[in-house]
């Protein structure tokens, strides 16, 4: 059998089987198919086409049961059918069918950032609205900003939210209106419980704000001055060299929470533009013009140096 030792990436790199780490949709430089890594006991690393069975026989009974549910929550809004094979290389977990019809995946394993912007911008492509109902493992990470960003979706209506879908519930989770403090990564959100699709189309939650918050600045610099942490470090080395107050430039911060879009604490955000480093972060289900629209709104309010 010929086993496939070389794939190209998204953007046509080709990556060698023997040097693969890095989690991320890969495909045939012959037939542009997609393939899978596999790591064999007694053969070399290589890559092999990746069936349309493949993702069904390995589908665990919490995804099964899972989708079935789902299947009897959407039916309301149209016909729904699953495990649609959308060409070239994907199958929809439950396809409803409308004028624009719901791609609905629910993901419980673990799921690289790569990917999922792949398999977004494909629906997107396709014309599908994709809606992401993730499982417990993503349930039991989403406190953590880093994982947070990999799955949060956006609406004009709830702002940054996800979807979840617990095993022993008959409901769906939305939390939403997304935030996180401006000195750290501790985010706030709210819950609605959504047990129809009636629900969740109808729900509107208050009108949003900001969560106002009582941070003493100079406690906290004096904190991080005995306990830095990295970002700390690094912009009091970066304000050190370009001798800067890095305090003068921490306390024009406002007491405000703000969205899930930085790659760093909002407090460094005007040393990060002074540097002109990226200082948005990539949110693969959520459109780069979303995020930008967002930060603007939010720049209003924390000024720029």
């Amino acid at each position: 059998m010929f086993l496939i030792q070389v794939a190209q990436d998204q953007d046509q790199h080709l990556i060698y089987a023997a040097d693969y780490q890095q989690e991320r949709p890969l495909f045939c430089p012959q037939c542009h198919r997609r393939v899978q890594f596999v790591m064999g006991d007694k053969k070399r690393p290589f890559f092999r086409h990746l069936s349309p069975k493949t993702h069904f026989n390995n589908e665990s009974a919490i995804h099964r049961q899972g989708k079935q549910w789902l299947g009897a929550f959407f039916r309301p809004w149209g016909p729904t059918e699953f495990e649609v094979w959308a060409p070239p290389d994907q199958r929809i977990d439950v396809l409803v069918h409308q004028k624009r019809s719901l791609a609905v995946e629910y993901q419980c394993a673990p799921i690289g950032a790569d990917e999922l912007a792949f398999r977004q911008h494909s629906y997107w492509k396709k014309k599908f609205h994709p809606v992401w109902i993730f499982g417990e493992k993503h349930y039991q990470q989403a406190t953590k900003l880093a994982h947070l960003q990999r799955i949060v979706s956006y609406s004009p209506v709830w702002e940054f939210y996800v979807l979840f879908k617990l095993p022993q519930e008959n409901y769906l989770r939305l939390h939403y209106q997304y935030q996180v403090r401006p000195e750290s990564r501790k985010l706030y959100w709210q819950q609605q419980i959504l047990s129809t699709w009636e629900q969740l189309q109808s729900f509107r939650p208050p009108t949003s704000s900001r969560r106002k918050l009582g941070i003493n600045w100079q406690s906290w610099y004096l904190d991080q001055q005995v306990h830095p942490d990295q970002n700390f470090i690094y912009w009091q080395n970066y304000c050190y060299r370009q001798r800067l107050d890095l305090k003068e430039y921490i306390q024009k911060t406002p007491l405000q929470a703000v969205f899930p879009i930085y790659r760093c604490p909002v407090c460094y955000l005007q040393l990060a533009r002074r540097a002109q480093q990226p200082f948005l972060a990539s949110l693969p289900l959520v459109k780069s013009k979303t995020i930008l629209k967002c930060a603007n709104l939010a720049s209003r309010r924390i000024g720029k140096s």
